[in-house]
């Protein structure tokens, strides 16, 4: 039978979470007209809400030794495992009390067994067991949550046996969760075993029945599952995609595709010396898409015998996303049906690099992205990112600095732009978490042809003078002699400004 508390029981219960000073009170005054059970139900609730749970642990294992039928039983082996927690003990397991607890006790308390018990697993090494606990969480609306879900899911990724999987999809069929992945996993473990033949023709029964039942998200990534399966027998493992705004007139852009289209010549000479044409653009500023194509930067880089196995070569494919996101998913469809790529390198904006990770992740091949922003590999397990941020570069270079030349006084000099301005902000706090001085900041423009007034603040040539000391200065005919309160100058530059530099370090 369910437990029965009486109105009074309860609304000392209740006090008890919100004032346990107040319901111990409460309870002296009406003890005496409770019963012996409820009594002893109450003070061991009491005493855990007063923080004193080696005592409320003695009070229910006398409780559940000599009243072992009572149907408070299930509710003071919950208070007993919360008191081994508080004490920091593994929780106490019975399975004839859990199973009173689930069939007797409300939701919440049900929750609170479900949970301990799944922590208990993991402790123990126990992933199915744990599964199966949270899995019972998720099959009662009133004990579902997401962050439960999420850790099944997880849970489920990891299970590398078809057996298993058959199991939970036996045992908890009707969840949600399992429901929804576990065709899905079934077909992938397949496909890792090498059963091909087997996965797809599952795959397809699994996707006459999501359409069946209407299940537009399930669809969604099976449909992508069957693509990536189909595409895989077709891909060449050493050709690579390049996606890249090869016909952008903006500046800025150009000079990071022609670093980019740098560091990639530079990678495959590594691999293979001198095998990669050189890059060379038509104009100082802007990139040539016919030049390119001429310089064999943009075509198969370099041709083996089949025979010559051990220096497989790698291929570039290079593709425009055109700064634009719908054209950069054709581009990565294109890359991907067409030119069978292993894998992609590219693109360097946000919008066009969300667009290609999200295509990317719904053909299965690893992108790598350029872009600054650091939340595109969450749009999947495909997607990575190769660009250090501002703060890692400074801290970086920060840590160098005193590492290795013992740097403690800085100077910055910073571009007046956006990119500068945060650039100093984030070294000069970064700084700061070092304990280190900073003893001066000037900002530069890109079109400044003199940065003498930027060093002679920094060197206190501009600091006032009394006229004594200006008439020692006249009569000796000579200048100031500039101090110099600093080990080190950081120069904050946007990508445009560097070449002002030439001026400061000829």
């Amino acid at each position: 039978p369910r437990l029965q508390l009486t109105p009074q029981v309860r609304e000392l219960l209740m006090l008890m979470e919100d004032d346990p000073v107040e319901a111990q009170q409460q309870l002296g005054l009406l003890e005496s007209r409770l019963k012996m059970e409820d009594r002893a139900l109450l003070r061991i609730v009491l005493l855990l809400n007063l923080q004193r749970p080696r005592t409320a642990k003695v009070l229910a294992e006398s409780f559940l030794r000599e009243l072992p039928d009572d149907p408070r039983t299930p509710l003071v082996h919950l208070l007993r495992n919360r008191a081994h927690l508080a004490l920091g003990k593994a929780i106490a397991l019975d399975g004839r009390l859990e199973e009173q607890v689930l069939r007797t006790l409300p939701a919440r308390y049900q929750q609170e067994l479900l949970e301990a018990l799944s922590v208990d697993a993991d402790a123990r090494k126990l992933p199915l067991a744990s599964l199966s606990y949270r899995l019972d969480l998720l099959a009662n609306p009133e004990t579902a949550s997401a962050s439960t879900e999420q850790q099944v899911l997880e849970q489920l990724r990891q299970i590398n046996s078809l057996t298993q999987l058959e199991v939970i999809s036996e045992l908890h069929g009707t969840v949600s969760v399992v429901r929804a992945w576990v065709p899905e996993l079934y077909v992938e473990l397949l496909r890792k075993q090498g059963q091909h033949a087997r996965a797809l023709e599952l795959l397809s029964q699994f996707l006459a029945s999501a359409r069946e039942h209407e299940d537009a998200e399930q669809v969604r990534r099976l449909e992508g599952l069957q693509i990536r399966m189909q595409s895989a027998t077709r891909t060449r493992p050493y050709r690579i995609g390049v996606i890249l705004p090869l016909s952008t007139t903006n500046r800025r852009v150009v000079q990071l595709v022609r670093e980019t289209i740098d560091g990639l010549r530079l990678a495959l000479i590594a691999e293979q010396e001198g095998r990669l044409p050189r890059v060379r653009m038509a104009q100082p500023e802007l990139l040539d898409f016919e030049e390119l194509e001429r310089s064999g930067a943009l075509a198969t880089l370099t041709e083996v015998t089949p025979a010559d196995n051990a220096s497989l070569p790698w291929q570039l494919v290079f593709r425009d996303s055109k700064l634009n996101p719908d054209h950069t998913r054709k581009m990565i469809q294109e890359l991907v049906e067409q030119e069978q790529v292993a894998a992609i390198i590219g693109p360097l904006t946000r919008r066009t690099s969300e667009a290609a990770a999200e295509e990317a992740q719904r053909f299965g091949v690893p992108l790598i992205s350029l872009t600054l922003t650091r939340s595109v590999p969450d749009i999947g397990e495909f997607v990575f990112r190769n660009n250090l941020s501002w703060e890692q570069e400074i801290q970086t270079l920060l840590q160098h600095a005193v590492d290795y030349h013992q740097a403690r006084r800085f100077l910055i000099l910073y571009a007046d732009n956006r990119q500068g301005r945060e650039k100093m902000r984030l070294f000069w706090k970064e700084a700061d978490r070092l304990g280190l001085e900073i003893h001066g900041a000037e900002p530069f423009s890109s079109q400044q042809k003199s940065f003498v007034s930027s060093f002679d603040a920094f060197t206190r040539k501009l600091r006032p003078l009394t006229p004594e000391q200006e008439e020692t200065l006249k009569e000796l005919d000579e200048d100031l002699e500039p101090e110099h309160p600093f080990d080190a100058l950081f120069v904050a530059s946007g990508s445009l400004s560097i070449r002002s530099l030439q001026i400061v370090f000829p």
